[in-house]
């Protein structure tokens, strides 16, 4: 979590060139998310070989803060960044499929509740998946034959 620099406002910024990183408004703490690829994830584990809670491993583990690596990798694409100050980490767990290993693919997740259930949870773990949302919508959801990516900027509708 950090300060950002004023000159950001109250936008964020994803770079998906080179190492990258993202910085977001995080209302709840009143300051910015930091995420980088290199530095964020802090564990690894199968939980097919080390089966216990993902919290358990979370909190069993050392969890040093690369803030200060973040803040000065970020400046080499965005050098406002050198005016932010580091207020803390946040920790989580997060699944990753097995077969993720390989592609780095992270598929679309869906999940319908009972048949008579108005409610679908939708989950997708990269930002790319926008592209793959509507298709995925008409597949798993009939009522839905109609979506469309139109909107979705940077890409013909689908």
């Amino acid at each position: 979590m950090i300060d950002p620099p004023e000159v950001l406002g109250d936008i964020g910024i994803t770079v998906m060139d080179g190492a990258y990183f993202s910085t977001m408004p995080y209302p709840p703490q009143g300051c910015y998310s930091l995420s980088h690829v290199r530095y964020t994830p802090q564990i690894r584990w199968q939980s097919s070989e080390y089966p216990v809670s993902p919290y358990e491993v979370l909190e069993r583990a050392q969890r040093p803060s690369y803030a200060r690596q973040m803040i000065a990798d970020s400046q080499r694409y965005l050098p406002c960044m050198a005016q932010s100050v580091e207020r803390g980490s946040i920790f989580e767990a997060k699944a990753i499929p097995t077969a993720s290993k390989i592609s780095d693919s992270r598929p679309i997740i869906f999940h319908k509740g009972h048949s008579d259930s108005r409610v679908t949870t939708v989950l997708g773990g990269k930002i790319d998946n926008i592209y793959d949302l509507f298709s995925a919508i008409r597949e798993n959801l009939p009522e839905c034959a109609a979506a469309h990516g139109r909107l979705v900027v940077g890409r013909q509708a689908v």
